[in-house]
């Protein structure tokens, strides 16, 4: 394998079959020849900086450097090793996270809609970075998990861009993966766009997890090599440019930071009737108030479930559903849900819920809260109003953005009791509060998909 490996970069950079002349091919290529000599020799993607160390050590001694790459290649794993190595250009879409997950993140959510709304109509490759930087196929199930047609998979191939028009729709946290795209970006691309879905483990790390402003500063590093930016909003463009400002000062040439904002229509599957909601979670007839999102800090149910405890206090009577999945720092959020309980409050909580109950629950609710303290986007706003139901949402940032003017009632989401008033304004009027909404201008997944394929070229 290493001889067809050798014969495939001796191709590629126009080189003679010897080491001698490949050595001299390789260290003549420049970033280039480096990135190249050291994806397919190892079939592993390099690094930024790796391609940097080899580019210098084939200036210095060209067959040295050769040979030391081989050697890295012969002390992988034998899987590796035994790996065949393929140039792809057209369209890469990395889908390592949607891929690998069983359950839908508002991030996955858009790639995925991306990659529906792409099927049938744009080719693409969608791949899987390895955490020992293997850049292989999705198989056929992490094909279909990542939204993408199952006869997409591939077999175990290392894969290795060329000319290729590189897409991550996902935040690429995980050691070594924004650095690899990097050099993917700079050295086997001639287009790149990474999709902007914000900075929050910046602008408000403290309701980050414990590492992620580390990892996430890994991740702007990667993506400062993109070509561009699609942010998902206008507050979201704003923070990928004042992070893009910056990067002059360091010699770089900034990414172009576009707004290109997330489709806003009702969730696509048909909505499970109100009569089977309410009996199969024992909701009774009281209203519905609805909460979508992660049990994490950032989104704010502990004040949520304060404000509901208020407004049931003033003898307001409706049923608060929460539907999200358990996420960091949850167990203030339990024991606040256990109280409610043991009071006896009308408290359901859900870790996760099929489309076509997400969906009937919108329209069943007569409002939704969504009071996030930071959103790049704030999906269930625009969810909760594209389906005619009104939302109670912060008043600054996207959740404004999207909500204002159109039947949103924005308060301060850090008080209590702005919150429980806004729940009881709309419980005193259902139809009033309704009335009043407007959903956001059709914009569905082809439009946004369509958006995003042409800014790849």
């Amino acid at each position: 394998m290493n001889a067809e490996r050798r014969a495939l970069l001796a191709e590629t950079l126009g080189a003679g079959a010897g080491s001698a002349a490949l050595a001299a091919a390789i260290a003549g290529g420049g970033d280039r020849g480096a990135y190249l000599a050291r994806a397919v020799l190892t079939a592993r993607i390099p690094t930024e900086r790796q391609v940097a160390d080899d580019r210098l050590a084939f200036l210095i001694d060209a067959d040295a450097a050769l040979a030391a790459i081989e050697r890295d290649a012969r002390r992988a794993p034998g899987r590796v090793r035994r790996m065949p190595v393929r140039l792809v250009d057209g369209i890469v879409v990395d889908v390592t996270d949607s891929a690998g997950a069983a359950f839908t993140s508002g991030i996955q959510r858009v790639s995925r809609g991306v990659l529906r709304a792409w099927a049938g109509e744009v080719p693409f490759t969608p791949v899987v970075l390895t955490p020992a930087g293997v850049l292989r196929s999705a198989t056929p199930e992490e094909s279909e998990r990542a939204g993408a047609p199952r006869d997409a998979g591939g077999p175990a191939t290392a894969l290795v861009p060329l000319g290729a028009r590189l897409f991550l729709p996902e935040i690429a946290t995980a050691e070594g993966r924004a650095a690899r795209l990097a050099a993917i970006a700079r050295h086997g691309s001639v287009e790149s766009l990474a999709i902007g879905h914000d900075c929050i483990p910046m602008t408000t790390a403290e309701s980050a997890p414990e590492g992620m402003p580390a990892a996430f500063a890994d991740y702007l590093a990667g993506v400062a090599r993109f070509r561009r930016i699609a942010a998902t909003s206008a507050a979201s463009a704003a923070e990928f440019r004042g992070w893009a400002a910056m990067l002059p000062a360091a010699g770089l040439t900034p990414p172009e930071v576009l707004r290109v904002g997330l489709p806003v229509v009702p969730i696509a599957a048909a909505p499970e009737p109100e009569a089977s909601i309410r009996a199969a979670l024992r909701l009774g007839d009281a209203p519905i108030v609805l909460v979508v999102g992660t049990h994490e800090p950032r989104k704010n149910h502990l004040a949520v479930l304060a404000a509901a405890e208020l407004a049931w206090r003033g003898g307001a009577a409706f049923s608060l559903v929460m539907v999200g999945a358990r996420s960091w720092e949850a167990k203030p959020f339990d024991a606040a849900v256990r109280r409610a309980e043991r009071a006896g409050r009308p408290l359901v909580v859900l870790t996760g819920a099929p489309d076509s109950r997400l969906a009937g629950l919108y329209r069943a609710a007569v409002a939704s809260v969504f009071v996030s303290f930071n959103e790049g986007f704030g999906l269930p706003v625009a969810e909760s109003l594209a389906a005619g139901t009104p939302v109670i949402t912060a008043d600054f940032g996207s959740q404004r953005e999207i909500g204002e003017g159109r039947g949103a009632i924005l308060v301060d989401p850090r008080e209590p009791r702005a919150i429980a008033a806004a729940i009881l304004d709309v419980l005193a009027d259902p139809a009033a509060a309704r009335a009043r909404v407007t959903a956001p201008p059709p914009r569905g997944w082809a439009q946004y998909a369509a958006e995003l394929r042409e800014l790849l070229g």
